[in-house]
């Protein structure tokens, strides 16, 4: 297990966040999964709302610095952590997707509708003139 100390635990209701720094003796760098879990065990969060920040050390030493974001929750952290290139472009593609689909289905329904008149126009009855003048 890694000794961890907590040098800065700041609430900020404005963004409604705990704003930590962590400082822990490790052999190597723990990465972002093994640093998400020492915040989750020092602080008592859950995974999905902590946003590890920064993480690094100077050359040659054991210790490292997490800085990390635990927000209230995961609607929080959506509205206001900013999205990473890969999940920008998925949902661009995703809504280019939804517009061709929409495109089609107005197409579809537009189609059936002219169909309609069509067949609604075939079957009224037509109005012949008598030699006399009167409508048949």
């Amino acid at each position: 297990m890694m000794e961890s100390e907590t040098v800065k635990d700041v609430r900020n209701e404005f963004l409604k966040r705990r704003e930590v720094e962590v400082v822990i003796d490790n052999h190597g760098n723990p990465g972002l999964k093994e640093s998400k879990k020492v915040i989750v065990e020092k602080f008592k969060g859950s995974e999905p709302v902590i946003v590890i920040k920064h993480l690094g050390s100077e050359f040659g030493k054991k210790e490292f610095v997490i800085d990390a974001f635990i927000y209230d929750s995961v609607e929080d952290l959506k509205n206001i952590e900013p999205r990473n290139k890969k999940e920008e472009a998925r949902l661009a593609e995703e809504a280019k997707k939804q517009a061709i689909e929409n495109k089609a289905k107005k197409e579809l329904e537009a189609a059936e509708k002219a169909k309609v008149v069509e067949s609604s126009a075939e079957e009224a009855p037509k109005v012949t003139e008598n030699t006399t003048g009167a409508v048949a």
